[in-house]
């Protein structure tokens, strides 16, 4: 489930990546892209909160930096739907907590595998 989720939420880094050029070049985002991003990053996050109520421990570390990675994320499309443009220094935060929890993720995929 975390392998899943790691690829998800991989996915959701490379399309954020190409949002984040477009905030920190005060271009407007492709809301298309936007609503490509935030549901594959959502199922990524699902899948690893479910994780977490099942292993506890670290997993629920992850899941709240990638919860709170979410929570920004709903602030960004919340602004540039209403006109006012994803802010970048919370564009950035976004990004900066979502790779914590990814990286948490990847380090927990890694150090429960069979070596």
């Amino acid at each position: 489930m975390l392998l899943v989720a790691l690829i998800l939420l991989a996915t959701a880094a490379v399309l954020g990546l190409v949002l984040l050029g477009y905030v920190l070049r005060g271009k407007p985002t492709p809301k298309a892209l936007a609503f490509v991003h935030g549901p594959i990053a959502a199922l990524g996050v699902l899948l690893v909160i479910v994780r977490a109520f099942v292993d506890g421990g670290m997993v629920w570390v992850a899941a709240a930096l990638l919860a709170l990675a979410a929570a920004g994320g709903i602030v960004l499309i919340t602004s540039d739907l209403r006109g006012r443009g994803p802010s970048k220094a919370l564009s950035i935060a976004h990004g900066a907590t979502a790779v914590a929890g990814f990286g948490l993720v990847l380090w927990l995929l890694v150090s429960s595998s069979p070596h």
